[in-house]
């Protein structure tokens, strides 16, 4: 996708944490957006993890070792978080 090419619903929503991630150039996945939505910022979840902003801010999918966490907290399925450690769900 072009630089210069905008997706029209995105602009409508530019104030979500998602939106802003990506317009940072940190790719994500749309689980990990999710879950850092529900959380309220990366901070915000990093702090219940009991991990640095930075670490979370470094994630372009949730680590293995934190998905179970991630998901106890944030209610965002293991089966969204890691499709490819969970398998899709049924």
């Amino acid at each position: 996708m072009s630089h210069d090419k905008f997706d029209l619903d995105a602009i409508e929503c530019l104030d979500k944490p998602e939106v802003q991630l990506y317009n940072r150039g940190m790719a994500k996945t749309p689980a990990l957006l999710k879950a850092l939505t529900v959380a309220g910022s990366a901070t915000a979840l990093a702090d219940k993890i009991g991990i640095t902003r930075a670490a979370v801010s470094q994630w372009k999918q949730v680590p293995a070792e934190r998905v179970l966490e991630v998901e106890r907290l944030t209610g965002v399925p293991r089966y969204e978080l890691r499709p490819d450690i969970f398998g899709v769900a049924a």
